[in-house]
């Protein structure tokens, strides 16, 4: 599987913003610019600059040089890279964009119930998954979120894991509340809804931006990927993983927590 450490690709910037210019057209063709939930979108942007990176290698460029055009053409190939680097521009820019978000942006209640709700289900989680490595991959990432639009997404990857793990968080002792899935994905769309009504054009343009990128490098990558797995018989899976493989690593979101982490342990859902 490519390696996503961050370190291995520095941000080019003029790189970047052509890639971002060159992928207008396709940015524009996106039918559904929903978000990836439970995705680090600049992971998934060096996942894709890495996957570019491996079909330059002369032996694995030869092999898709013997596909026809008609299935697979050298110019989808080539639209990879700069789809990725489209998708670290956009990246950058919603951060930029979001950095001043102010908590005037949400009501007082809204803010400290979805944050009560996160630290308690944080410490359920964090205390009877212990030891569950891919549990503690997600549980950093989600611990890494700032701002308001990270707690959203953060509680409702949160909800996910309380399903996906429901018996053994049952047994999650005085902290756990039964609840809780729900009441973070109610949470969630009320921070979401309070956003949106406030947002400063600028965010959100940018948001959206970062979630059209993500979609081209996501449609662009997987007939390759297809592609890749039927011409390397052997590793094709490790060669060319879903980009849904990505776990995000400790810190990938690069802002500091978001306050209110570890306040809040009394009832929030009466």
């Amino acid at each position: 599987m490519p390696d996503t450490r961050e370190e291995e690709v520095r941000y080019d910037a003029e790189a970047a913003e052509r890639g971002f210019r060159d992928t207008t057209a396709l940015r524009a063709a996106v039918r559904d610019p929903s978000a990836p939930r439970g995705l680090d979108l600049q992971q998934a942007a060096l996942f894709g600059l890495r996957i570019a990176r491996q079909l330059a290698e002369p032996a694995v460029k030869a092999r898709f040089d013997r596909l026809p055009d008609d299935l697979l053409s050298p110019s989808a190939r080539n639209t990879i890279g700069p789809a990725a680097w489209a998708l670290w521009y956009a990246v950058a820019r919603r951060a930029s964009a979001t950095a001043g978000e102010s908590s005037a942006r949400l009501s007082e209640a809204t803010l400290q119930r979805a944050s009560a709700i996160k630290a308690r289900m944080m410490k359920v989680a964090e205390y009877v998954l212990d030891g569950d490595a891919r549990a503690a991959t997600e549980l950093a990432s989600i611990r890494a979120g700032a701002g308001h639009a990270d707690l959203a997404e953060d509680l409702t990857r949160l909800a996910a894991l309380y399903r996906e793990h429901a018996a053994r968080l049952a047994e999650g002792g005085v902290h756990y509340r039964r609840t809780d899935a729900r009441s973070a994905r109610d949470a969630a769309a009320a921070i979401l809804a309070e956003l949106n009504d406030d947002e400063p054009s600028e965010a959100r343009i940018a948001r959206e931006d970062a979630f059209r990128a993500f979609r081209v490098l996501e449609q662009t990558y997987e007939p390759v990927r297809l592609f890749g797995r039927a011409l390397f018989a052997h590793d094709g899976e490790e060669r060319f993983p879903t980009i849904y493989s990505i776990r995000p690593a400790r810190g990938s979101r690069t802002s500091e927590e978001g306050e209110g982490e570890e306040e809040g342990e009394q009832d929030e859902d009466k």
